[in-house]
């Protein structure tokens, strides 16, 4: 299911840098009145690679200065339509200057947007990650190195937590194993590897061959070892519980 939902995969490639991009031409050119329009309240759509649950965890909002710079090459492109503008080139020449000039009350849209993001967005990178095993993790990235898709890394955060959510599962599981106890399979071993020993001459093909046995008896003959492991437990079980 993962692999075929790569299969889809598009991801957003850097564009050839346009040497011919000027400061001095198109948003940057009216920049003096774009620095006195309202953006934060202009529609802002990022285009992103097709995300997967599955494999991908939620991806962090953009910051306000990205957010910012994403509309200036809107209204770039509204000068140029068959322009290929190179983010990075862009902000550093039109983007990121622009920005210092803001005033904070001007800034503050964008970072209103980035804050009211972010607060979604933390619960579901929690819940992505803490319902995940190391175990996970690892399938997951040889999903993604076989797409060629970066491969995760468990942020420090949420590392320790998994760490004592495995640690505390071993310890219950642990707990709740029947100690003491032969289960129906070592019942049944133990009563003819004996006399298969020495049929055999050799303890560890009477091992095998036991193990075998077992395997092929059906659920009919299996039920008196189960039962009598049933009553042993219960035995047990009673013996340990609290005397009033």
């Amino acid at each position: 299911m993962f692999a075929k939902g790569f299969a889809s995969l598009n991801l957003t490639r850097a564009s050839v840098p346009n040497k011919g991009l000027s400061p001095v031409k198109g948003v940057a050119g009216a920049l003096p009145s774009l620095l006195t329009r309202d953006f934060g309240h202009t529609p802002i759509q990022f285009r992103e690679r097709i995300r997967i649950p599955e494999i991908d965890p939620p991806v962090k909002p953009k910051s306000p200065y990205l957010r910012y710079m994403h509309y200036l090459i809107e209204e770039e492109k509204k000068f140029k339509p068959y322009a290929k503008i190179n983010p990075i080139e862009f902000g550093q020449k039109v983007a990121s200057p622009a920005w210092e000039s803001l005033f904070e009350t001007q800034k503050e849209p964008y970072e209103s947007a980035y804050h009211d993001a972010y607060k979604l967005y933390k619960p579901e990178e929690r819940n992505w990650w803490m319902t995940k095993t190391f175990s996970d993790i690892s399938h997951i990235n040889n999903i993604r190195r076989e797409s060629g898709a970066k491969q995760l890394s468990i942020p420090a955060e949420y590392r320790k937590e998994m760490n004592r959510s495995e640690r505390e599962a071993k310890q219950a599981d642990k707990a709740t194993r029947t100690k003491g106890l032969a289960n129906a399979r070592n019942r049944y071993m133990s009563e003819i590897i004996p006399q298969l020993t020495l049929d055999l001459g050799d303890s560890k093909h009477a091992m095998k061959a036991a193990s075998q046995m077992w395997k092929d008896l059906s659920e009919e003959d299996k039920e008196p070892y189960q039962k009598a492991f049933r009553i042993a437990k219960a035995e047990r079980d009673a013996e340990r519980e609290p005397k009033i």
